[in-house]
């Protein structure tokens, strides 16, 4: 069920399945709460997205928002996340609609930040399997919640974002 984000060297230790409305969404134990507030609670208010708008999602997490924008309002979404377990996430759950010829979503593994730089985001260790995929991260502690890896990452800015697409509707959760 799996092996998309096995292939790719991350594994949750506990990876959960959800079918909402028929959209099916993949994530890790800690994802659930994310998953609560985009179906139950609906705090982006998807209703209110103009069918068929352009959506920039930064910040994409595994895709909950992404997902719900393509299949209930025919967006056209570009998605942003940099965290290599959530990205993967993202990749597997929208893979259905990155590989046709009218696909309408796009996602890069990518921080947005104030200007194009290398950046770094910080992770639990204990989502991630260490593989040879992972060898880059640097292990530290952080106080009683265990060890958090820095991940290196790319980062683009907002404004050159900006000057490739025109959203009508800009999600940051950053």
């Amino acid at each position: 069920m799996f092996d998309k984000i096995s292939s790719l060297g991350i594994i949750s230790q506990s990876m959960i399945e959800r079918n909402i409305n028929g959209i099916r969404i993949f994530g890790h134990d800690g994802d659930e709460g994310v998953i609560k507030e985009v179906f139950d609670e609906d705090v982006y208010r998807i209703g209110e997205i103009p069918i068929g708008s352009v959506v920039l999602d930064l910040g994409a997490h595994i895709g909950c928002f992404t997902l719900r924008c393509l299949v209930e309002r025919e967006c056209y979404v570009e998605s942003y996340e940099p965290n290599p377990l959530s990205h993967a996430f993202l990749e597997y759950n929208l893979s259905g609609c990155l590989d046709s010829d009218n696909a309408r979503s796009y996602i890069y593994r990518l921080a947005v930040c104030r200007q194009e730089q290398n950046a770094t985001v910080t992770t639990f260790a204990c989502h991630l399997k260490h593989s040879a995929s992972s060898r880059n991260y640097i292990d530290v502690k952080w106080k009683d919640r265990g060890e958090f890896i820095v991940v290196p990452t790319n980062a683009i800015s907002l404004e050159e974002i900006l000057d490739q697409t025109t959203p009508e509707v800009i999600k940051i959760d950053i």
